[in-house]
């Protein structure tokens, strides 16, 4: 069985119809240049001169634009990735898990009893009434791990 043919035309519908035209001239421009900049690179000196141009810049720009910019943009990505690690904090640094709108039970583990959880199980948590019941807290990744892994 053969499928009915549709009639029917699907076209993307722009939101603003000049996008498509500003793209199109833009990449008119872009080859426009590039080619003049490919024959001022490749064409012989006397051979621009007979096409009456009489002043282009030295050849040795060339290669020594393209080459600067390519550094240039390894230069910027390179720099973007030492500031983001300059800046982030310390693999213990609280702020990697917590934000400032973190509630967090601060009572420390060096006190007497240590911290309510510190001693029991996933499944004892789950089924225990304490101090963490009463009000809703984040609980720390280290607490977690704590009692995931070490107490089984």
């Amino acid at each position: 069985m053969t499928p009915k043919p549709t009639h029917e035309i699907l076209l993307y519908k722009h939101s603003n119809p000049t996008t498509e035209a500003y793209g199109f001239s833009l990449a008119m421009v872009a080859s426009v240049v590039w080619v003049l900049w490919v024959l001022w690179a490749i064409l012989p000196e006397w051979l621009l001169i007979s096409l009456g141009i009489r002043w282009f810049p030295n050849r040795d720009w060339a290669y020594l634009l393209p080459a600067w910019s390519i550094m240039l943009f390894l230069f910027i990505y390179v720099g973007f990735v030492s500031w983001n690690v300059f800046q982030t904090p310390p693999m213990d640094a609280l702020e990697l898990v917590v934000d400032q709108h973190a509630v967090l039970y601060t009572r420390p583990l060096t006190e007497e009893g240590g911290h309510p959880l510190q001693q029991h199980t996933i499944r004892d948590i789950t089924d225990m009434r304490g101090p963490l019941s009463d009000d809703v807290y984040d609980v720390s990744p280290g607490l977690i791990s704590r009692a995931r892994y070490l107490n089984r």
